[in-house]
């Protein structure tokens, strides 16, 4: 407008200022006329000049304002003020409607609301619930708004009314409430209900919820009218048909129904009385006989027809009572009971008799007559009624007549019975009275009857049994046994015992112990009378009540238990470990009982565990029940206690002296019993003591043999059924809830296999998986001498056939665990047979290989070095305390018997003939290239002994390690020679042109320190052993030198076979490798162009001294000597040795570790050699040595557990190598703890360790801090460095109060060097004040961030 044209703008001005005042219409009508104005001088014709004419101003109005025009409707000429909407208001603030409904509203409101005037109302509505909606309506002569009820709710509706003049607003609650009930009913409407039965109906209806529920009049007793409309409930009163009007009511409106009810009685039901058939005596009062019924109360009672005379009814109770008058027949009366329900009615038989006889009497019961003698002639004495007529059943036997009519028993015994009881009645119209004779006419007396297998029989629980009778005397009519046979047994007709005896429950059914039964063989002569004895052994029920305190799994932690075989007839497997090895037996020894379990500290524990449970169940069963006297051999005195709290009575320290006056025996299997006392024990056990016993045997093998005979739990082992096996199991095992069953047990399974074997009775997989274990190992562990076993196992073997295992033809292991039980039952008649019964096996041929059946045999002299000190048993990879094998030269042909005879000195000294080389097990292994045992060792029991091997093999007579027997001669007799070279000893030409074709399929190189041994057709060519062996020796001596051991206390072997235990090669005495590997180890000049890394690693091994080699260095430290011996002695670098050991592993190896965080559970093999390594190319080969040697010489206590490991060999290494090494260590993640720590500081640091700067920071490390050359207002600071750390940033905070670790908390920090060097350091102070305390403590940085010395130092100036 400032830009417009000022004349309108004064034009406006003035409009709007005459329209204020009233003054537009004066301004319009002169200033704006539609026509060009008239001039008014009629007499001045003549035309003047005018002006131009000047348009009109333009008006523009507010917006608070609507424009008029004027009658151009083109032409603004002026503005009102548009008025606002005001006064707005429905016709009521509050509404209710109903669900689904649609409702008309008006208003009212003031305002501009033209459109004709272009000003129409804006309305904006805001409802705060969907329950309603809220518009404006659209018809012209309708309501001015319409509510639709959308849900049940309450809707608050604002709406704003406004126009350009302004706005309004106004509100309006709207209710929706839901639609009022209709079609209400019940169907049907009417009832007729039972008292106090339960009745339910529901209502039906249509649109609304009712929301409450009404009955007029209420509901009658018991009955309920529900807040859903249901009708529930049990009416409990009698009531006539009354209707009763229901309203279902809600906000909407109600709706009602009428429902008619009626209650009846119950009806009675199932009327009783004492008897149904009521027998009378005329002249007897009856007992008085009230029903009872069930149902409703019975108003009235009714009979019909009317009972017989004498008797009475009450029409009130039902009650019978009276004495009847005259006889009655049989006759049926039915008695009603009745009430408003209904009725129930009974049939009572009701006779009348008369009085029978009271007594018969014949002078006796019994007549035992003689056939062809004795004669009757009696007549009864009655009382009571008069008899009618007399009957007998049995009839009478031959010659005796019966009088019908008199009852009289007359004639002659002419028939032989036994006796026979006969029933005799007196009858009359009363009825019948009876009694009885019993009548014999006597036989001869029986004789001469036993059982087959004896008096005495012990029978399995569940097991069909036949005992049949031998009857040599006459026949027998009857037999009788008391007390009764055990349950399931009957005594047949011919006296056989037969059935299926019943296992005990130990509730309904008990133990059948051993009880003696007599037997009558009966006959009308007599009876014989004859004792059997039975005992029922139930193991399913034995199992129960050894674990009747619960059990399940056991744990007994570090034990290291034997293995228990339940080898007796009725012995059983109590424990059973993850490998199904009986750990725990028990089993019934004659009369007794016994538990054994394979670790002594098992037997006795105490406290509240599972393992205490085991030990209390096993002590309550072998002792048949508790508050017997108990026996503790010493070493379970502990055990005292316990058992008194149980009701025991308990001897302390008992032994088998004591047994007399013991009900039970606690003792050990590795004991000193002697013969005279085992048999004290086992003769005490068989006549029903109960033992328990506990030990392992695997330990005492170490330094005895033929445990089956030796061991002293096993001299009474064909008694007590347990058998104690050298083999160990784990201290963890299962003790099921239910018996383990047969298949566990010897005597269970092996019948079972056996069957299965010759395909009498198939067995599953499983279950013959399962008795193969079992029966496999009892034949590991029993010597030829349990006969009872081992003819059933060699039939079996013989039966199938050998097996034939070689490279060509494999044996897959644990395929099928039959296979594998025969297997081993070869393998042990092999090795247990004597010489002269064993017999080539045909797969010897393929390994160790054939013997010329023309090769000489000579008889030839030995001389034997009987001295060997073996290694400490601390090096125990190298198999340290193994018997050295003492070379013969002479080799057995397989399945030949070779005489030997030996000093009388050597006579049982522990040394033993061994024949065959190749002595690792092969049992362990998925599949087999040759039988798991080839070799066998013969005790040196007598002079004159025969060796024998089905495989054949080198003879080498073993010495213990630790003997020095000295040089003894043996002689062999049969057997041939080997291709021997011994170096040093052998000539050359002696060797290429005779002994290398010795017969023998095995030959042995042997040098000071090592000796191979190879399959002789390696050897053949071999024109040079000599430069062999000299390269074997230097290897040897050289590994020897590494360890630091020496001089080696033995000469190491390495036997080359087809198949080994582990591995392509494995550590022990022998060092076992396979045959591939011979062709380069007996080629000296190629090992010494080419080493070999595997075979100085095993040899390694040997030369591990167990505290030494750190956790997880198994592998790591033997590899020490593969590179000592590749780089030295075969003259390869360092990183060329083996391909893991390039730079770039190398490289790759150690940051990856160090990446992870250098844990030390992940350093071993080729990581952890590095540590080795790092530390040999820095300090040599002579501090490993010089620390090894402090274990074995100057150590009185090996280290133990891995931090004790690691802080032990750190402390060596670093006094060895003269430097600290507890930093370069603990970057490698060796937990270094504070005294090892101490042990080394007065040793240097070693800073120029090549982790440093690479793969690792190092911090700090500082000492004799202290403050000098102090002032008023200086000093000086000095300190030591230890370890300059890596990478390092010095600072000295410093100030009058101890800022600690923090830096921001001390007064200044100062800059004091980069990397400073060890070795002493100082820095000055100044601006001090006197007599002022100050505090100082030294900082550094680096890539491990910041750190601190260990403690804040102070001063105080002058």
């Amino acid at each position: 407008m400032a830009e417009g044209n000022p004349t309108i703008a004064i034009a406006v001005a003035t409009l709007l200022l005459l329209v204020s005042v009233g003054g537009a219409g004066y301004y319009f009508a002169n200033n704006f006329p539609d026509t060009k104005p008239q001039d008014n001088d009629e007499e001045n014709k003549t035309a003047e000049p005018t002006e131009p004419e000047t348009p009109p101003p333009v008006i523009e109005c507010a917006n608070n304002q609507r424009e008029i025009f004027g009658d151009n409707l083109s032409i603004v000429i002026g503005c009102v003020d548009i008025i606002p909407p005001s006064n707005a208001s429905f016709e009521s603030d509050s509404i209710q409607v109903t669900l689904g409904s649609i409702t008309e509203l008006n208003w009212s409101i003031d305002g501009d609301n033209s459109q004709e005037l272009e000003q129409t109302f804006e309305i904006q509505i805001n409802c705060s619930d969907s329950a309603a909606q809220l518009r404006q309506s659209q018809e012209q002569d309708g309501a001015d708004w319409i509510i639709t009820a959308i849900e049940i709710g309450t809707s608050i509706c604002d709406v704003n009314v406004s126009n350009h003049g302004g706005s309004t607003n106004l509100s309006i609650e709207i209710i929706v409430v839901d639609t009022a009930p209709f079609s209400l009913s019940y169907l049907p409407a009417t009832h007729v209900l039972t008292k106090d039965e339960p009745f339910t109906i529901f209502p039906y209806y249509e649109q609304g919820e009712p929301t409450s529920w009404e009955s007029n009049p209420p509901m009658p007793p018991g009955l309920e009218l529900r807040d859903d409309g249901a009708i529930i409930g049990a009416p409990n009163t009698l009531m006539p048909a009354t209707t009763y009007t229901i309203t279902a009511s809600n906000v909407g409106g109600s709706d009602s129904t009428n429902f008619t009810i009626s209650v009846h009685d119950q009806a009675p039901t199932l009327i009783t009385y004492l008897e149904d058939e009521l027998i009378l005596t005329i002249g007897e009062q009856m007992n008085d006989m009230i029903p009872n019924h069930g149902g409703g109360d019975v108003l009235g009672w009714e009979v019909d027809p009317p009972l017989p005379s004498g008797l009475d009814f009450s029409q009130v109770s039902g009650r019978i009572s009276g004495t009847p008058t005259t006889l009655y027949e049989r006759s049926s009366h039915i008695v009603y009971a009745n009430n408003s329900g209904g009725y129930a009615a009974i049939i009572l038989q009701i006779t009348v008799n008369d009085k029978t006889v009271e007594s018969i009497d014949y002078g006796s019961q019994d007549f035992d007559l003689v056939f062809g003698y004795s004669t009757l002639n009696i007549t009864p004495i009655t009382n009571g009624g008069n008899p009618v007529n007399w009957s007998i059943e049995p009839p009478l036997a031959l010659g005796l007549q019966f009088d019908l009519q008199f009852g009289t028993i007359y004639g002659d015994a002419d028939e032989i019975t036994p006796w026979v009881n006969h029933t005799i009645w007196a009858n009359n119209s009363g009825g019948s009275f009876s009694t009885w004779l019993n009548i014999r006419i006597a036989n001869m007396t029986p004789e001469n009857i036993s059982w087959l297998g004896g008096n005495e029989h012990v029978l399995a629980a569940n097991q069909s049994i036949t005992i049949s009778a031998i009857n040599g005397g006459p026949t027998i009519d009857s037999w009788e046994v008391s007390p009764p046979l055990p349950h399931g047994l009957s005594l047949g007709i011919d006296g056989t015992i037969a059935g299926l005896p019943i296992g005990r429950d130990g509730v309904n059914t008990s133990r059948h112990a051993w009880t003696i039964h007599t037997i009558w063989a009966n006959n009308s002569g007599g009876s014989l009378e004859t004792n059997l004895t039975f005992a029922i052994h139930d193991l399913a029920q034995d199992h129960n009540e050894l674990v009747k305190r619960p059990v399940g799994s056991v744990d007994f932690g570090g034990a290291w238990p034997s293995l228990i075989l339940p080898i007796g007839e009725w012995a059983f497997s109590l424990g059973i470990d993850w490998d199904d090895r009986p750990i725990s037996s028990a089993g019934h020894a004659g009369k007794g009982r016994i538990v054994g379990y394979g670790h002594e500290t098992m037997v006795a524990r105490t406290g509240n565990d599972a393992r205490a449970n085991l030990s209390l169940n096993a002590l309550d069963w072998v002792c048949d029940g508790n508050g017997k006297t108990v026996g503790l051999e010493s070493s379970f005195n502990g055990w005292q206690n316990t058992l008194l709290a149980e009701g025991y009575a308990v001897v302390t320290s008992a032994t088998p002296a004591d047994l007399a006056n013991l009900d039970c025996f606690v003792t050990e299997f590795w004991n000193s019993y002697s013969d005279a006392e085992n048999l004290v024990i086992t003769t005490w056990l068989e006549e029903g003591g109960g033992m328990i016993m506990g030990g392992h045997a695997w330990y005492w093998s170490y330094s005895n043999s033929d445990a089956a005979h030796n061991y002293p739990g096993n001299k009474i082992s064909k008694t007590t059924g347990l058998f104690v096996s050298t083999s160990s199991g784990s201290s963890t095992f299962g003790v099921n809830t239910n018996e383990w069953g047969d298949l566990y047990r010897l005597h269970g399974a092996l019948p079972l296999i056996v069957d299965h074997v010759d395909g009498t009775q198939m067995m599953t997989q499983n279950d013959a998986t399962i008795g193969a274990i079992t029966v496999s190992l009892c034949v590991s562990n029993l010597p030829l001498d349990y006969t009872g076993v081992w003819d059933s196992l060699r039939k079996m073997s013989n039966d199938t056939g050998w097996i034939h295992i070689d490279s060509n033809n494999q044996y897959t292991m644990n395929a099928d665990e039959v296979d594998d039980l025969i297997l081993n039952i070869q393998e042990q008649l092999m090795l247990k047979l004597p010489a002269d019964e064993v017999d080539s096996h045909p797969s010897h041929s393929s390994f160790p290989g054939q013997v010329n059946a023309t090769a000489p045999r000579p008889k030839i002299t030995v001389n034997i070095n009987g001295t060997f000190a073996g290694l400490p048993s601390q090096f125990g990879y190298a198999n340290a305390r193994a018997a050295g094998r003492m070379a013969t030269g002479m080799y057995a042909p397989a399945g030949e018997v070779v005489n030997i005879t030996i000093p009388q000195s050597m006579v049982n000294q522990g040394a033993a003939i061994l024949v065959g080389a190749h002595s690792d097990s092969l049992w362990g292994k998925s599949s087999l290239s040759r039988h798991p045992k080839i070799t066998r060792g013969w005790t040196m029991s007598n002079t004159s002994i025969q060796v024998a091997n089905a495989f054949g093999g080198p003879i080498y007579v073993t010495i213990p390690a630790g003997s020095a027997f000295g040089e003894f001669n043996i002689t062999i007799e049969n057997a041939v020679e080997m291709p021997q070279y011994i170096h040093g000893q052998t000539d050359i030409n002696n060797w290429q042109n005779t002994i290398r074709n010795n017969s023998a399929p095995i030959a042995e190189l042997e040098s000071e320190w090592f000796i191979l041994t190879v399959p002789s057709s390696y050897i053949r060519n071999l024109d040079y052993p000599n430069e062999t062996m000299d390269f074997w020796d230097d290897a040897l001596q050289m590994e020897h030198n590494l360890s630091g051991y020496t001089p080696w206390p033995r000469v190491e072997r390495s036997v080359f076979d087809v198949q080994i235990s582990a591995g392509w090669m494995h550590s022990g005495y022998p060092f076992m490798a396979h045959t591939a590997s011979v062709s380069g180890v007996v080629n000296g000049s190629y090992m010494r162009a080419n080493g070999d890394w595997g075979m100085f690693h095993e040899l390694g091994h040997n030369h591990q001294w167990m505290s030494s080699t750190l956790p997880g260095t198994t592998e790591t430290t033997c590899n020490l000597y593969s590179v000592k011996l590749m780089t030295d002695l075969v003259g390869k670098d360092l990183r060329a040795g083996h391909s893991a050991l390039n730079t770039q592993s190398m490289i790759n190896r150690v940051e990856t570790y160090f990446s992870g965080g250098s844990q030390i559970s992940q350093w071993s093999v080729w990581t952890a050699l590095e540590t080795y390594l790092q530390i040999q190319e820095e300090f040599g080969w002579e501090p490993i040595t010089a620390a090894y040697q402090e274990y074995y010489y100057n150590l009185t206590t090996q280290p133990s557990g891995d931090s004790a490991e690691f802080n032990e060999y750190a402390k060596w290494i670093s006094i060895k190598t003269g430097h600290n090494m507890t930093s370069f260590l603990a970057a490698w993640g060796f937990p270094i703890a504070e005294p090892t720590q101490n042990a080394v500081d007065h040793l240097p640091v070693w800073t120029t360790d090549p982790l440093r700067g690479w793969v690792n920071e190092y911090d700090p490390e500082t000492r004799n801090e202290m403050t000098s050359n102090i002032t008023t207002s200086k000093a000086d600071v000095d300190w030591m460095v230890y370890d300059n750390g890596t990478n390092t940033t010095w600072q000295l905070c410093w100030g009058v109060a101890d800022g600690g670790v923090v830096q921001g908390n001390w007064d200044f920090c100062e800059y004091v060097g980069s990397n400073l060097s060890v070795g002493g350091n100082s820095h000055p102070l100044s601006g001090l004040f006197p007599s002022t305390d100050y505090y100082w403590r030294l900082t550094a940085e680096n890539g491990n961030g910041r750190w601190w010395d260990d403690s804040t130092r102070q001063f105080t100036t002058p």
